[in-house]
């Protein structure tokens, strides 16, 4: 009923309007000018409070102002409730570790950026909290500020001290509370933080690790977690694309773009990257190959991150958000050049000796006879 009344009362609304009145002068400036060298003289009387303005009844402006559509008029005449809302909602935030916002700077008073979700996590051992769901704590459960002058009551625990966060009081609700808690909705192009929530959803946790560590392996990122839970088991589609394109002869490049999409879709990627390194590094490989008949593993997948990392920025995702290790950008060109001469950069006479009569006259390379390169 309220998208109803929303839509009905802004798309339906007429133009832009203005309030105003007319007054006389004396209601807006009380005092004449001629009055204005006496009052002055008067210690009294300061020049800023000469110029008075009526009184604003801001009640009686929202009346005059007030836009009423037809729909909400009909809503009210037949008594429907406007904004009343049984039961309450409550939306649970959801975020990645160290990804929460960060709070307002409040005076005098102690800072926090703490969430509900990581007092969830460090919420304090106890019979009713051990085996809560994320839902079921803000279902539950509501967080009170502690002052250890006043007694704890018997519905309240005391959460454990944790540095750089204030200390605050667990809450049960009685038992004749109804509440419903939701927690904000992610979509799968969000990246890892769609698999947190899913993990949320099924299962109770005490800290990141824990919610990582299925039948006692700690994964990598959430992804890898929710798929070892059996939460996501469905990965044929992904595979199948890259089969068929694989067949199709398409080219390493090629590859790497349907890998970013498939990512910028939440598709799980790590599979497809675990299975085929190879196939989407084939060129940067090649390349190198062409000056190294053994180029090194671990610049190659550098080289590709890079590329993949190139993609997946103008889908406006990253290698971070699907749980692929972040390349090393800044030695990128100090390994391909290492790895290009095969030899020690700063023995340039070695490089002198290794090129060919060919690349000397193409190049033109002429290499001065002296001992000391450290300048």
């Amino acid at each position: 009923m309220a998208l109803f009344q929303y839509l009905f009362k802004y798309f339906y609304k007429g133009p832009d309007t203005v309030s105003y009145a007319l007054v006389p002068s004396s209601e807006i400036q009380t005092n004449t000018d001629s009055a204005l060298d006496v009052q002055a003289s008067s210690s009294s009387v300061s020049r800023d409070g000469l110029k008075k303005r009526r009184p604003v009844d801001q009640s009686k402006d929202y009346i005059r102002a007030r836009y009423l559509s037809s729909i909400e008029a009909a809503t009210r005449i037949a008594s429907f409730h406007i904004t009343y809302k049984h039961p309450g909602v409550s939306r649970l935030p959801i975020h990645l570790p160290g990804r929460q916002f960060s709070q307002m700077t409040r005076k005098n008073q102690e800072q926090s950026n703490a969430t509900l979700l990581m007092r969830y996590l460090d919420r304090p051992s106890h019979p009713r909290l051990d085996n809560m769901t994320y839902i079921e704590f803000g279902e539950h459960c509501h967080m009170t500020t502690h002052d250890a002058s006043k007694p704890i009551h018997a519905l309240e625990i005391v959460e454990d001290i944790v540095p750089d966060r204030p200390q605050m009081r667990i809450r049960f609700y009685a038992d004749k509370h109804i509440g419903v808690s939701r927690i904000a909705m992610v979509y799968p192009y969000h990246g890892d933080v769609f698999y947190l929530r899913a993990l949320l959803v099924h299962r109770s946790a005490h800290s990141w690790t824990d919610l990582r560590t299925v039948e006692g392996v700690e994964h990598a990122t959430f992804q890898e977690a929710a798929r070892a839970f059996g939460l996501f088991t469905n990965n044929d589609e992904a595979i199948l694309a890259f089969e068929e394109l694989l067949q199709m002869g398409a080219s390493p490049a090629q590859l790497r773009w349907l890998f970013a999409v498939l990512g910028a879709e939440g598709e799980p990627v790590l599979l497809l990257w675990e299975k085929y390194e190879d196939n989407l590094s084939a060129d940067v490989r090649d390349t190198l190959l062409q000056t190294n008949p053994h180029p090194a593993a671990l610049i190659v997948r550098n080289l590709t991150l890079i590329r993949l990392q190139e993609l997946l920025q103008g889908l406006g995702r990253s290698l971070l958000d699907l749980g692929l290790p972040v390349p090393d950008t800044l030695q990128r060109e100090l390994d391909a050049e290492r790895l290009r001469w095969n030899g020690d950069p700063h023995d340039l006479h070695r490089f002198c000796d290794s090129l060919t009569n060919d690349q000397v006259s193409h190049y033109g390379f002429a290499l001065p006879r002296v001992t000391d390169y450290s300048l």
